[in-house]
C-alpha cells in the first residue's frame, strides 16, 4: 500500500507532493519494479531539481539492483543541473560503477559544462579507471 501511495504522490503536479512520494519509497526494503521505474524517471526528468536530487538519493538505497545502476548511468546524460551532475558523479564513484566511465567522458566533452563539474567528472573518471 505504501508503494502505491508513493507512486501516486510522484505523479502529482506539486513538487512538495512528488518529494513526499520519493521519500516514501525509502521505507521499502524491496521496492517493486514500478517504484524503481518511477524513481528513475523522476531522477531523470522531474522539473524540480530538489525532487530529482531526492530521487537520486533514494535510488542509492537500491544500488545493488542492476536496473538501478544502469538507469543512473543513463540519467547522467540527460542532466543539465550541476547539482545533479555532481551528485551522480559522487554516486558512481562510491558505487565503483565502471559502466559510468563512458558517460563521464561524454560529460567532460560537453563545452557548456560548468568548469567545476568538468573537474569533478575528471576526478571521478580517474577514480573509476583504476
Amino acid at each position: 500500500m505504501t508503494q502505491t501511495l508513493a507512486v501516486s504522490l510522484m505523479e502529482q503536479t506539486s513538487a512538495t507532493e512528488r518529494l513526499k512520494g520519493v521519500n516514501l519509497t525509502t521505507i521499502s526494503a524491496r521496492p517493486n519494479t514500478e517504484i524503481i521505474d518511477r524513481l528513475l524517471q523522476t531522477a531523470s526528468s522531474d522539473p524540480n531539481i530538489n525532487v530529482r536530487l531526492a530521487a537520486v538519493d533514494a535510488l542509492y538505497l537500491f544500488r545493488d539492483q542492476p536496473k538501478v545502476r544502469e538507469g543512473l548511468v543513463q540519467t547522467l546524460s540527460r542532466q543539465d543541473s550541476p547539482l545533479i551532475q555532481v551528485a551522480l558523479i559522487d554516486l558512481f564513484v562510491s558505487m565503483k560503477e565502471k559502466r559510468a566511465v563512458d558517460a563521464l567522458k561524454s560529460l567532460i566533452e560537453n563545452q557548456r559544462l560548468f568548469p567545476e563539474v568538468r573537474e569533478k567528472a575528471q576526478q571521478g573518471l580517474q577514480q573509476l579507471s583504476f
